[in-house]
């Protein structure tokens, strides 16, 4: 089978899944914008890859515009027609297209449909309703009706699809409101790549080089947004700076991290420690140098959004703190496998509650880290995870070819 997934950011579980798939004997090709800003799996080509595994990346030589509707969405367009020369190029048996852009989408499943191969769609985020509250919030008057634009070209590109892959059954009541057939639709929960994500001591090079090794650490690591709300780990800087021991590291970039610069120096927080994304080959030890791995979800996001960011964390075997609306899958997960705590994304005060009470209760923090730990075990099995894939592949291909059987 040969095996096209565009993964956008370049997620880790994504080059995962491509390589075991590689190695299963099938032909695969992996392609993702690399001049998309955020956290990237281990994109380089390693030398026990197959050679049956391709990895290519897109890039425009120019920053991304991510505050600018009308340039970004000559961003995406540009991106499409560049997977969609790839694709040609490539020749799949089918397309796997995992958080593209609705307008980058579009156009890489013209050229999916012209190479004649069956599209799976990889649903992480039902991107026209976030487009929906943005739209009509930045550009009054017509943001609404260009957010319905963009509804309906995302629902046609669901109703294109061979197969659609859901990261959450929270996503079956939009699909079935848009009237998809159900056997099209499958839940594949994200995973982080176990084998990449060793559980580290805390006392490592990265900590020590750090100066972390001997603090209690509560650590944010990935995309930091104004949407996450940066304020609640400000705040907890400042309610925790007379703590000598104790030290808020956020791993980021982007105007989340400014704010924090801009509040770190306006309040005098010298334990708040601002540092770039890491290279992808460290992030076991970063994440290790923490006592508290913390997250967020905005509250526009609903059921949703599920961010991968956790699934790194349960590898590795901390406590998390997430402040995540309790309707959300990531919040039920972690409540009922006792992971950490989650407090709602909009309630300061029982974050910094949490925060604290999880510096100072050492034994409830490790029991948290160790069921991480084992959950993660338990459940990121690439192997088994493959395997669904490939069925999936198969009926989505089988449909495109066999329509009605």
């Amino acid at each position: 089978m040969r095996i096209a997934i565009v993964d956008y950011p370049g997620h880790a579980f994504a080059i995962q899944l491509s390589r075991c798939l590689a190695r299963r004997g099938h032909t695969v090709l992996l392609s993702y914008y690399a001049g998309f800003p955020s956290p990237k799996g281990p994109l380089e080509r390693r030398a026990d890859d197959p050679e049956t595994l391709t990895i290519r990346s897109v890039d425009l030589d120019q920053p991304f515009q991510k505050f600018n509707f009308f340039k970004r969405r000559q961003q995406e367009i540009a991106v499409g027609k560049a997977f969609g020369k790839i694709v040609d190029d490539f020749a799949p048996d089918i397309v796997v297209a995992c958080t593209v852009p609705i307008d980058t989408q579009s156009i890489l499943m013209r050229h999916a449909r012209r190479a004649k191969a069956a599209i799976v769609f990889w649903l992480q985020d039902i991107i026209s309703i976030a487009m929906r509250e943005i739209l009509s919030r930045k550009l009054p008057g017509l943001g609404p009706l260009v957010a319905m634009y963009y509804q309906r070209k995302e629902a046609r590109l669901f109703h294109d699809s061979d197969a659609i892959v859901a990261i959450s059954e929270d996503f079956f009541g939009a699909l079935a409101d848009l009237r998809l057939d159900p056997s099209r639709c499958y839940v594949m929960p994200n995973w982080a790549p176990l084998p990449e994500m060793p559980q580290c001591p805390k006392d490592n090079e990265w900590s020590r080089t750090q100066g972390l090794a001997n603090k209690k650490v509560v650590l944010y690591s990935g995309t930091l947004g104004m949407k996450h709300n940066p304020e609640f780990l400000a705040a907890l800087a400042q309610s925790t700076r007379d703590q000598a021991d104790t030290a808020v590291v956020v791993v980021s970039e982007g105007l989340g991290t400014d704010y924090l610069m801009t509040a770190r120096n306006e309040r005098n927080l010298e334990n708040l420690i601002l540092l770039p994304f890491q290279p992808a080959n460290l992030l076991p030890k970063v994440l290790a140098a923490a006592d508290v791995l913390t997250a967020f979800v905005e509250p526009e996001a609903g059921t949703f959004s599920v961010p991968s960011k956790l699934l790194s964390y349960f590898c590795a075997g901390r406590a998390v703190l997430a402040g995540i609306g309790k309707n959300n899958a990531s919040a039920r997960e972690i409540r009922r496998h006792e992971l950490g705590l989650v407090v709602e994304p909009d309630d300061e005060a029982a974050y910094i509650a949490a925060a604290r009470r999880l510096l100072v209760e050492s034994r409830l923090r490790e029991e948290f880290g160790v069921r991480a730990r084992e959950y993660a075990e338990r459940t990121f099995d690439i192997e088994k995870i493959a395997s669904q894939f490939e069925s999936i592949f198969e009926a989505a291909i089988k449909r495109r070819h066999h329509p009605g059987q």
